[in-house]
């Protein structure tokens, strides 16, 4: 959640724990806490007891604080362990410090998960959909969010990994509704339903595939009656469109990022490469991860990495533990067998606009970097 708490202001929210309490702010903040007071300087993660917490942000200053938090509540009795998809996303939303939350949007027809693994072992908690407890599956999940006409998507491009044994996985969900259906779709795969929910997949076998490996993902949107989705991976080499599904008169669709909006029933419209359990919600433990995560979406005939990314993903029920989203160099995130700490953010870029009397420029100027410009002769 974020908000915006006024000069010499309050704001007031309870939580039912256990759990954790992650915070981002753009200044210092007063939090109490179940009888505690703690003074928090930008950011913070706080433990949260058991039974229901009445939280209250205090802002003492004379001037407005914007806040970004998230609470993960903990409903295992068992050795804690924060489950979160973890890797890069793009939820329209930047929180520059010293300035307010700033949302943007845009929409692409492709966008690329790009994977560079050196190496990758988990092991899953629990049973069920053909995984059982102990065994090695985690997923590389590529999610998006679709408009066509009046109706919203989930599209993910995942490789789901056994050990070293690889498989290539489509998914459309509909979430224009609660417990909408899908209808008039043509592709490879067919339509099921888990917990009540239709979707639409597919898989194939890729084989077996030790690291270090390169992987992309991506998803490829056209179409103007009927929204035609591609799917393509690419392993050491060129790209490979395994599966092209096609929704009947829907409507033109797009990918999108929107931080001012919400599907109607609250699923953020955002753009997220993550690792994460394998299938049916179920949550796998990372015991080793070293990994190199890029997120780019197409802008005419280019690709362009996302303005500002957060390390943790929302558009999927599987999760892992013990996995950590750091800044690499440039617009890479690495991803490695950490416990995972806050959400971010992990990168931005800065929108710069050379003119000069010959003609301008577009540049996308990474966090932190020098921009050195020279006039020719």
């Amino acid at each position: 959640y974020g908000l915006l708490i006024n000069p010499n202001s309050s704001y007031v929210t309870y939580f039912n724990g256990p759990g954790l309490l992650y915070i981002i702010a753009n200044s210092s903040l007063i939090v109490m806490v179940q009888g505690m007071v703690y003074e928090v300087n930008g950011n913070a993660l706080l433990d949260i007891k058991q039974g229901e917490s009445h939280i209250l942000f205090i802002n003492d200053n004379n001037y407005s604080i914007y806040l970004f938090y998230m609470f993960q509540h903990n409903s295992s009795s068992e050795v804690y362990y924060s489950y979160n998809p973890i890797g890069v996303a793009d939820y329209g939303v930047a929180l520059y410090y010293g300035e307010p939350l700033l949302a943007y949007s845009y929409e692409t027809n492709e966008v690329l998960g790009v994977v560079f693994t050196r190496s990758l072992s988990a092991t899953d908690v629990k049973s069920g959909c053909g995984v059982k407890a102990g065994d090695e599956y985690v997923d590389v999940q590529l999610n998006s969010i679709v408009k066509a006409g009046d109706g919203y998507y989930i599209v993910q491009d995942v490789v789901m990994f056994n050990g070293t044994a690889a498989a290539i996985v489509d998914n459309v969900w509909n979430i224009t509704l609660p417990n909408a259906t899908l209808s008039n779709v043509m592709g490879l795969g067919s339509i099921s339903s888990f917990n009540g929910q239709q979707y639409y997949a597919y898989n194939k076998v890729i084989g077996e595939l030790k690291p270090p490996f390169n992987l992309t993902l991506a998803i490829m949107v056209n179409g103007v009656n009927s929204a035609h989705l591609s799917f393509g991976y690419s392993i050491q080499g060129s790209l490979r469109w395994f599966d092209n599904v096609t929704l009947i008169n829907v409507g033109k669709p797009s990918i999108i990022v929107n931080g001012s909006s919400y599907v109607k029933f609250g699923v953020p419209i955002d753009t997220e490469l993550v690792i994460t359990g394998p299938v049916c919600g179920i949550g796998a433990v990372v015991k080793s991860i070293n990994a190199t995560f890029t997120l780019l979406h197409r802008v005419n005939e280019s690709y362009y990495p996302a303005p500002y990314t957060w390390g943790i993903g929302t558009l999927t029920g599987e999760a892992v533990a013990n996995a950590s989203a750091i800044v690499s160099r440039g617009i890479n995130v690495q991803i490695t067998g950490n416990a995972y700490q806050y959400p971010g953010p992990l990168y931005y870029y800065i929108p710069v606009l050379v003119a000069s009397i010959n003609g301008s420029e577009f540049l996308m100027v990474p966090k932190g970097y020098t921009l050195n410009l020279t006039l020719g002769g």
